[in-house]
């Protein structure tokens, strides 16, 4: 048995992606908090879990669509929150990411950002993610990022 299929187990994976959710939403001083994350679905099976981040005011750009910097922030913080269930209770800190803009996503409209695992390694974790708009789920990003396990 690999360590993926160790660690993607569908009643845990749901129930520690729900509490990391809930813990970096009482940080409403930090920007983990203030994107309000919310829990859409998870499959371990295939290795995916699936966030909602809603398009506030605050995130537009003057074409009053999400600003780009914003967009790869949700990413950031969706595969994040995924890195950090496989680096069991450790930080896992961004080492790099590449975030692709096909669509714009407008205001009043939610992203939902689907990450994938890719490798998860002792030290390194790699996954992907696309997102989808809310409203009539076109494809409007892809993304794909590696985290360092610290410790």
């Amino acid at each position: 048995m690999s360590r993926l299929d160790e660690l993607l187990v569908e009643d845990l994976l749901e129930k520690r992606i729900r509490e990391s959710i809930d813990f970096i939403s009482k940080a409403h001083d930090k920007i983990d908090g203030q994107l309000k994350p919310k829990f859409i679905d998870c499959n371990a099976k295939a290795g995916t879990i699936t966030l909602e981040f809603p398009v506030m005011d605050w995130q537009l750009n003057t074409n009053n669509v999400m600003h780009g910097g914003m967009i790869a922030t949700v990413f950031d913080e969706a595969l994040g929150i995924f890195a950090h269930y496989f680096s069991e209770g450790k930080a896992a800190l961004t080492s790099n990411i590449t975030v692709h803009y096909l669509k714009p996503v407008p205001k009043g409209d939610s992203l939902l950002i689907t990450a994938k695992i890719i490798s998860a390694g002792r030290k390194v974790i790699t996954l992907s993610g696309e997102g989808h708009l809310k409203s009539n789920g076109i494809m409007t990003n892809s993304a794909i990022a590696s985290f360092v396990i610290a410790g």
